[in-house]
């Protein structure tokens, strides 16, 4: 297996082609002269290639989310890591620092620190647990020299070097004396505060980035000098840690500034060879994820068009088991993400109780290649006496609602349960197309982000792609149900079906992605 492994610093690009043994021969390229163009030209030369990506410049990371579209995946604080993340704001910390401290960590043991040369100068700590912990910036080595060049008249710009002698003769000697001498004083006093607050007896100490070498000669504290230590953290990574298909389509959205379409689909309807067709038609359209609601006799939540929905998916011989066959098919033919909105009856699945059951047909449902669950009749702190925590599988996600009646203890209690992303319900009632878009959406999408990194979708209601704009405009993604059902209701028995859907969906995609 061999994918590709970039690091997109803002000064340098470097990558390789790399196995989840060893790192080829790394190359580099200047970060400013990284264009869409670059990217396209990479993604050529590897043709079918997945590409693991740490960048810390979010204009060159969209280079590479439109150059490798489905093969790319962006390490962040939101991914799946290998090592446990302490960290208040996931989503705040540099892709870089992530990939340093997986490294650290599985190459090297823990607690470790890993000091990063490059513009800013970085300590990220793996504590005892082998979990990241966070760290401290500082002011990268060449940002001082040329700060003081930039701001005085007379100093000059200089190269980091290691100086001759403290006492300098010249200018030039004099500010590499700073800089270099004066840096492996802050390390020192940085690194002693750390191991003070860890409690660490021994701290493993790395160093990586471009005046590594330099800096670290003076410093015995420093353990080695690793060049591809971000470059080995990305190869770690990758093959071993597979990101949810939701999270992997959020993130390489966010970093493409676009939002999500969400498409929902009945299951079975009109039947279930019919389905398949029907999700790669959405997926031609635009669809980034697809929401497949399983068949159900009571239907409380939906309304009248999806209630129709699911008594047709029934005629036709929809069940559970061929379901989850239908969706193996799928997988075989796409690797959409694939959220299934059900109840808990037809989810219940072997003995053992009712947490065994449910917890059974969730395990189910991930091992034929879905990636989230909605379930609609069972809240959060109802788990059916199991722990909330241990009834879904890791692999899936939890997506969870909210309404706009939601109190805000219980708002901030759903939103950090969700997984994948929060399904914000912009209307009481059920489901079904309205001819307006719903007052105070933005309000209710803030208070959810106060309360998780997770991304919010609106939805209910949505009938035309004005209305989707307007709705994805104001989240990270707009669900549009009751208006493709719809479709299928009219032209179930059309041969051309899934064309005559792909061509009304298109629409809604366009604006929701141009939101």
């Amino acid at each position: 297996m061999k994918f590709l492994v970039v690091d997109v610093s803002n000064s340098f690009t470097k990558y390789a082609l790399s196995t989840p043994e060893k790192v080829g021969a790394v190359r580099s390229h200047p970060t400013p002269r990284l264009t869409l163009a670059w990217a396209r030209a990479l993604a050529r030369r590897h043709p079918g290639v997945p590409l693991l990506l740490s960048s810390v410049v979010p204009a060159k990371t969209a280079h590479f989310a439109r150059a490798f579209g489905k093969r790319l995946r962006v390490l962040s604080g939101r991914a799946e890591l290998g090592i446990p993340i302490r960290y208040r704001r996931r989503d705040q910390v540099g892709a870089d620092r992530l990939a340093n401290a997986i490294a650290a960590r599985k190459l090297w043991g823990a607690p470790a620190v890993v000091i990063d040369f490059g513009t800013a100068v970085t300590f990220d700590v793996v504590d005892a647990d082998g979990a990241y912990a966070g760290g401290v910036i500082a002011p990268g080595l060449n940002v001082m020299t040329d700060y003081l060049h930039e701001r005085t008249a007379l100093l000059p710009r200089v190269s980091v070097r290691e100086p001759r002698r403290i006492v300098a003769q010249s200018t030039a000697e004099a500010i590499r004396v700073g800089a270099v001498v004066g840096y492996r004083g802050l390390i020192r006093e940085i690194l002693a505060a750390l191991k003070k607050e860890l409690g660490a007896r021994r701290l493993r100490v790395l160093a990586t980035g471009g005046q590594a070498a330099v800096v670290a000669r003076g410093l015995p504290e420093i353990e080695a000098v690793v060049p591809g230590l971000t470059l080995d953290g990305l190869r770690l990574w990758g093959p071993n840690h597979s990101m949810n298909r939701i999270d992997s389509v959020f993130a390489n959205l966010r970093v493409a500034g676009r939002k999500a379409f969400v498409a929902y689909l009945g299951a079975g309807d009109p039947d279930l060879a019919a389905t398949p067709e029907l999700v790669l038609a959405l997926e031609r359209a635009g669809a980034d994820v697809v929401e497949l609601g399983l068949p159900f006799s009571d239907p409380l939540a939906d309304g009248l068009v999806n209630q129709l929905s699911a008594q047709r998916a029934l005629e036709a011989g929809a069940t559970f088991p061929k379901v989850l066959e239908m969706i193996r098919a799928l997988r075989r033919r796409s690797q959409i993400p694939v959220v299934l909105y059900a109840y808990v009856n037809p989810l219940l699945r072997g003995e053992g109780g009712a947490a065994a059951s449910l917890r059974a047909g969730l395990e189910e449902l991930a091992e034929a290649g879905v990636d989230g669950a909605l379930v609609l009749d069972l809240p959060p702190e109802e788990s059916l006496g199991a722990p909330p925590e241990e009834l879904f599988p890791e692999a899936l996600r939890r997506i969870t609602l909210i309404s706009p009646t939601t109190p805000p203890e219980r708002l901030a209690a759903l939103s950090r349960a969700a997984g994948g992303f929060v399904y914000y319900v912009s209307r009481e009632g059920v489901t079904g197309a309205r001819s307006d878009v719903a007052a105070g959406i933005p309000e209710r999408v803030a208070a959810v982000r106060a309360a998780t990194e997770t991304p919010v979708c609106v939805g209910f209601g949505i009938s035309t792609p004005e209305q989707a704009r307007a709705v994805a405009a104001q989240a990270d993604g707009a669900v549009v149900g009751s208006v493709l059902v719809s479709q299928v209701a009219q032209h179930g028995k059309a041969a051309d079906l899934p064309a005559r859907l792909e061509a009304f969906a298109r629409p809604f995609a366009e604006a929701i992605h141009g939101a």
